[in-house]
């Protein structure tokens, strides 16, 4: 009896044995599959993110060179000799970069050709080289006609000058099109890259319940060991399961913010257009002479820069691309200094007292904490109408930190919008008499500060006007790093 026991639990061992073994085949065959769908999506990132940069690129220095030929139209017009030479140095820089762009987005398309593992992907990347070649030939033919206008310029002959710069503003045109046909092309492609791994995906997936339905038909004879299984499985499942929800509602929630911010920004960007076009009518029909006309053009082709310089700052933080360059910078010579230039506009009605603890050196990116203090000290300016600005400092040797606050005496922060001050737009046009600012300063002021390791916050003083507060390390570890991934969300 002893040996058919020992037969029976022989067999039950054995089976239990092939049970474990067919499942842990499974569960291996589903971590390969998963593992095989996230290589095949980060290939299509590595494939196709670095051409959408490139041709971002493009398209912000291609508008720069847009931006100084203007300036050279007009600085001839009112013989600046010095700002015209710089404007055509910063035009011909920004050209250079274009075809440097230009010709590496034609190597990563020839390399994505010679690697491409399909025919489809092939086709795919010469698509995109020849898009990237038809680019280069059409910036080719923009410099060529704007080096005509220049030759014009020199040699003080005018003949032909309209119709150059019509041919010019269609070049820009043709440019501006081609470059966004190539980017929805590379994002048609990805998507269609992803479906396909979705849809063979799908087929392997059904290969799993196969075997895993396989499996548990055996594990059915075992009763309280398969019941175990089943429970762990099912758990498995649950957890996954609400895993999944999470995550996509985490995604769909972030699909609506990138959304709405793209939708605002495009709004934003396109404000100051409509201004440019007025000015133009004016001046042609006589109403203004040009050097006011000229004025106005400028000033808003400036505010629109600064949205577009805002907007990049705010695709660097939020994409983790955020580089910090630290050096040593004595903090009260860097609030001084700013301090003086605010101080030569500063209207008469409001006065700036400082408060400043000892002068220490700390670790800094010198250009963007210099962008942080003077966006606050802005800002306290633009909302005080009258009364006194106060800067203080503290130091904290034992914490490794140094305190900034800038406080106001002006309407203060409305209750509605102090819970969300550092969010994008969200303090756009608050104040109705002055409406400069692009509402992504204090966005910007937070990536900026917690890159550095510090923190940001804002509060009503219990006497009326508003304060903010930043704190910074005075010894930072940080070198040269990106921005933490904290700014992602």
């Amino acid at each position: 009896m002893q040996f058919g026991e020992t037969k029976t639990s022989f067999k039950i061992g054995g089976l239990v044995g092939i049970i474990i073994l067919l499942l842990g085949i499974a569960v291996l065959f589903g971590v390969y599959q998963m593992s095989k769908v996230g290589q095949e999506v980060v290939a299509i990132s590595e494939e196709y993110v670095p051409l959408k940069e490139i041709l971002t690129d493009i398209r912000y220095h291609q508008a720069n060179q847009a931006l100084n030929f203007e300036k050279i139209q007009k600085f001839y017009q009112i013989d600046n000799h010095d700002a015209l030479e710089k404007a055509k140095e910063e035009f011909w820089s920004s050209g250079g970069r274009v075809d440097s762009d230009i010709l590496a987005g034609k190597k990563i398309a020839q390399a994505g050709f010679d690697m491409a593992t399909s025919e489809k992907v092939e086709s795919g990347f010469q698509e995109i080289y020849s898009k990237i070649s038809e680019i280069g030939r059409i910036h080719e033919n923009y410099e060529t006609l704007t080096s005509d206008i220049f030759f014009g310029l020199e040699t003080g002959s005018q003949n032909s000058q309209d119709l150059l710069v019509e041919q010019i503003k269609e070049e820009e045109f043709l440019f501006q099109n081609e470059l966004g046909q190539t980017l929805n092309a590379i994002t048609l492609l990805t998507d269609e890259s992803t479906s396909n791994i979705v849809t063979n995906e799908i087929d392997s997936l059904i290969g799993q319940i196969i075997i895993i339905t396989f499996v548990g038909v055996i594990a059915a004879s075992l009763g309280f060991f398969i019941s175990q299984i089943n429970k762990d499985l099912k758990k498995e499942v649950d957890v996954k399961t609400e895993e999944l929800r999470q995550a996509n509602e985490k995604l769909t929630e972030l699909d609506k913010m990138k959304d709405e911010f793209i939708s605002i920004a495009s709004h934003e960007l396109k404000s100051p257009l409509q201004p440019i076009f007025g000015f133009a009518e004016l001046a042609k029909s006589g109403d203004i002479d040009q050097k006011e006309a000229w004025d106005g053009v400028i000033e808003l082709a400036n505010k629109l820069q600064d949205l577009a310089n805002a907007i990049l700052d705010v695709s660097r933080i939020e994409s983790n691309r955020l580089k910090l360059h630290l050096e040593k910078v004595r903090i009260n010579d860097l609030i001084l200094e700013i301090l003086k230039s605010i101080k030569i506009n500063l209207p008469k009605e409001i006065i700036i007292q400082q408060n400043l603890d000892e002068d220490i050196e700390i670790e800094v990116d010198k250009v963007r904490i210099s962008q942080v203090f003077r966006n606050l000290l802005s800002n306290a300016i633009k909302f005080t109408p009258k009364g006194a600005i106060i800067i203080e400092t503290q130091v904290n040797r034992g914490d490794n930190m140094i305190k900034v606050k800038v406080s106001d005496s002006g309407v203060g922060i409305p209750k509605e919008i102090l819970p969300k001050i550092f969010g994008k737009f969200v303090t756009q046009n608050q104040n109705q008499e002055n409406k400069s600012g692009t509402g992504l300063g204090l966005f910007l002021c937070k990536g900026i500060v917690e890159a550095h390791g510090g923190k940001i916050s804002a509060y009503n003083n219990k006497h009326g006007g508003a304060a903010f507060e930043f704190s910074l390390p005075i010894t930072n570890k940080l070198k040269d790093q990106k921005a933490p991934e904290i700014f992602t969300n």
